[in-house]
């Protein structure tokens, strides 16, 4: 889909791919405006798959990079749950999630809303597994939240009742309650 229709970063995506283009230059990228509004995870993982692939357009390998990200998403609670939820729902987490509209068509923006959900999918997951298995996964939990407000930092409170979770705050909960 992103080779049929490909899309040209423009506006604030653009300025991601700037700063990881200004990053190869400047790793820290001290006297750059663009700053103001982002969160450095984008960009810096930008701009290291660019220093791998020296002279490629960083427009081009930013969109493959978003998109093969984005295609990778529906393998993660598909993994995570190995052990704790039965196949056919791996399988229809997995298959749900790669027919989310916004999967494809958008796979191919290189947006921060799009890296994002890799590890807001994967804490949902980890929270999920942790009530099926009344276990805590603090580290992760952690790891996890910390990766995504690295990307964006306002999923720092939006994600903190999952990484609770995930962490094992509900793991001594009754059977109602966690599935709830």
């Amino acid at each position: 889909f992103v080779r049929w229709l490909p899309t040209a970063p423009v506006s604030d995506f653009q300025k991601l791919v700037q700063l990881a283009a200004l990053m190869l230059k400047d790793p820290i990228a001290a006297d750059s405006s663009i700053w103001a509004w982002r969160g450095g995870g984008v960009p810096t993982l930008l701009s290291l798959l660019l220093r791998l692939l020296p002279g490629t357009d960083p427009n081009a390998v930013a969109r493959l990079a978003t998109a093969t990200l984005m295609g990778l998403t529906p393998l993660v609670p598909f993994l995570v749950w190995r052990g704790a939820l039965s196949l056919r729902a791996r399988l229809t987490a997995a298959f749900l999630l790669a027919l989310w509209p916004g999967q494809i068509v958008l796979s191919g923006v290189v947006a921060q809303d799009n890296w994002v959900i890799a590890p807001a999918i994967a804490l949902a997951a980890l929270a999920a597994r942790a009530a099926a298995l009344r276990v805590g996964y603090p580290s992760g939990a952690a790891a996890l939240l910390a990766l995504a407000a690295w990307i964006r930092p306002e999923m720092l409170l939006a994600l903190s009742p999952l990484a609770l979770l995930a962490a094992g705050a509900e793991a001594s909960r009754p059977r109602r309650v966690r599935n709830l």
